[in-house]
């Protein structure tokens, strides 16, 4: 797993800059490639949050924010 957890990190870090569509879907590509691991399922959720807020607001919300207000303080593996 150790590398697959260095391959979440930037995946991660980079979704959560991605604006549009595309940057998001290989973003997304990334995320899933690193495994089938709920720890990286999660990740990938919490990039979703992520967006939607970012779409909800207009702008780029704090990914530690989202996952503290969304319950989701366990969701990234890499941390």
């Amino acid at each position: 797993y150790t590398t697959l957890f260095r391959s979440a990190c930037p995946w991660f870090l980079a979704a959560t800059c991605a604006i549009l569509p595309a940057d998001r879907e290989i973003c997304r590509q990334g995320l899933e490639e690193c495994g089938p691991a709920k720890v990286f399922r999660d990740n990938l959720r919490a990039v979703e949050m992520v967006w939607e807020g970012m779409d909800r607001e207009g702008v780029s919300p704090s990914w530690k924010d989202v996952l503290a207000k969304e319950g989701g303080g366990g969701f990234v593996a890499f941390l």
